[in-house]
């Protein structure tokens, strides 16, 4: 486990933020952000739900999250 997934592990048992090994609904857009926090939830053993929502706000770019994201659960 690399430092950076373990502050990320000790901030959610510190504020009880989730039950280790529950299962977490986690939103992805397709960005980095929300990428990186699906793949460290899924490091540190949740078993995650992925959600993504294609409003299609931005054409072509929307449609290419929601593949990327499709293709990455």
């Amino acid at each position: 486990m690399t430092d950076f997934v373990r502050k990320i592990s000790d901030f959610i048992v510190k504020y009880s933020l989730l039950r280790k090994g529950g299962r977490v609904l986690v939103g992805v857009s397709g960005g980095a952000d929300s990428v990186a926090l699906l793949l460290v939830l899924r490091e540190l053993g949740f078993d995650c739900v992925t959600v993504h929502c294609n409003f299609h706000l931005r054409g072509g770019e929307s449609d290419r999250d929601q593949h990327f994201t499709e293709n990455l659960c």
